[in-house]
């Protein structure tokens, strides 16, 4: 420790209830010093605990949450979950491990791995589809911030080309990095058996292939 220099809370709150288990996976902040949370949840949990009651619920579903506070009071900015009440598109689940605002603070990336078809914001409109069923796949995911609310920008899904079943392990993005102008994305525990990747799903294919359990470091420009 630096003799003089000392660090001072400025808030601090908990997030959880007494029956589930929450957890933080990540967070980041913006260039405002705002702060930035991703990680899953079960039940119902209040996501401002320092301000007006902002309760979410997920039943006994475990998934995905996301929520921005404000730097300076802990005052929750907005917040948002996986739905999977009756009648929602979200027929698989994300589990989010990396979160990641992009210089300009106008954007931020989440990554991690989902299953099945997932809507981010519940409105109908599904964002991830292809998913393997009851196992997992890498995707990263970009956000518009809007001070108050979000739009999806852009998903990314890293599938395996040739599946041997839907059952299968496709991998996990375990971290994303924003610069001005895009991403890098870390992937590993891909399928041991000799396999074939696509990891540009969205533009010229760009075709990986590996017969191992190994790691992969992705940079994309999105602009």
């Amino acid at each position: 420790c630096i003799s003089g220099i000392l660090p001072t809370v400025d808030w601090a709150f908990a997030l959880g209830n007494s029956q589930y288990r929450t957890l933080l996976s990540d967070m980041d902040i913006d260039n405002a010093g705002n702060i930035i949370l991703t990680g899953v949840f079960t039940g119902e949990v209040n996501f401002n605990p320092l301000g007006l009651s902002t309760l979410l619920n997920n039943n006994t579903s475990q998934d995905m949450y996301f929520a921005k506070y404000d730097g300076s009071n802990g005052n929750l900015f907005f917040a948002s979950h996986l739905d999977h009440a009756s009648g929602s598109l979200t027929s698989g689940g994300v589990y989010p491990l990396g979160i990641s605002y992009d210089p300009t603070g106008s954007y931020f990336y989440i990554s991690g791995n989902f299953s099945g078809n997932v809507d981010f914001l519940n409105n109908n409109s599904i964002d991830l589809s292809g998913g393997p069923l009851s196992n997992s796949a890498p995707f990263v995911a970009k956000f518009e911030d809007m001070s108050t609310s979000v739009s999806v920008a852009l998903t990314l899904p890293i599938l395996i080309t040739n599946p041997t079943s839907q059952y299968i392990l496709h991998g996990v993005a375990t971290d994303v990095e924003a610069y001005d102008g895009g991403f890098a994305l870390s992937i590993e525990k891909y399928q041991g058996l000799y396999s074939e990747y696509e990891f540009n799903p969205l533009g010229m294919s760009k075709m990986e292939h590996n017969n191992g359990q190994i790691s992969y470091v992705i940079r994309y420009d999105d602009l």
